[in-house]
C-alpha cells in the first residue's frame, strides 16, 4: 500500500520527511489521472525511482490549484482526491503527497516556490508534462524548472506531449 502524506496548510516539509524517509523521485501534477500523458509522467518518475534506488513520490495539491487562482475559470474534476489516489497507486507510485493549495502557496514566485516547497524535500529528480506551470501568476515553466533545479543539483525530466493514433 501507498504512503500518503498530507503537508496541511502549507510546507510542513518536516513531517513529511521523517514519514517518507528517502530519497525521491517526484512526479508533480495538479489534477485528474486518467489519460496517456498522465501515466506517462508517472512512468517516467517510476524509471527515475528505479535506476536511481530512489522512492517514488507524486506531489498534487488539493483543492486543484485553478480553484484558487480562478475559481469561476477552473476545469471540473472527473476525479474526487480519493480516487486520484487510487490511480497513482494504481500506477506504482509508492508515495503520495497533498498539499494543501492555498492563497499563500500561489503568491509564491517561481525561483521561492522551488526554494520553499520543492527543495526542503531534498529530491534527487523531479519529473514534470512539458506544460507545467508553477509560481505566482504561472510566471514559471518547466524550462525553468529545470534551470533552477539544476542549479541545485536536482535532476529535472521534462516529459514531451504524448501523442496517440496519430494525435
Amino acid at each position: 500500500q501507498a504512503k500518503i502524506v498530507i503537508a496541511g496548510s502549507g510546507p510542513d516539509w518536516s513531517r513529511c520527511k521523517a514519514m517518507i524517509n528517502d530519497p525521491e523521485a517526484f512526479v508533480i501534477h495538479e489534477g485528474d489521472v486518467y489519460d496517456p500523458d498522465v501515466a506517462k509522467l508517472f512512468e517516467e518518475a517510476q524509471t527515475a525511482a528505479k535506476s536511481g534506488g530512489l522512492t517514488s513520490a507524486a506531489y498534487t495539491f488539493f483543492p486543484h490549484p485553478a480553484r484558487i487562482v480562478s475559481p469561476f475559470g477552473a476545469p471540473p474534476l472527473i476525479q474526487t482526491l480519493d480516487q486520484r489516489l487510487k490511480e497513482i497507486e494504481k500506477c506504482g507510485i509508492e508515495v503520495s503527497i497533498i498539499e494543501h493549495f492555498d492563497e499563500s502557496l500561489a503568491a509564491l514566485p517561481p525561483n521561492e516556490y522551488l526554494d520553499k516547497v520543492l527543495a526542503p524535500l531534498r529530491p534527487i529528480c523531479i519529473v514534470v508534462g512539458y506544460d507545467f506551470t508553477f509560481g505566482r501568476d504561472r510566471k514559471g515553466g518547466a524550462d525553468l524548472l529545470k534551470e533552477l533545479c539544476l542549479a541545485k543539483g536536482i535532476e529535472a525530466i521534462i516529459v514531451p506531449a504524448q501523442f496517440h493514433n496519430g494525435h
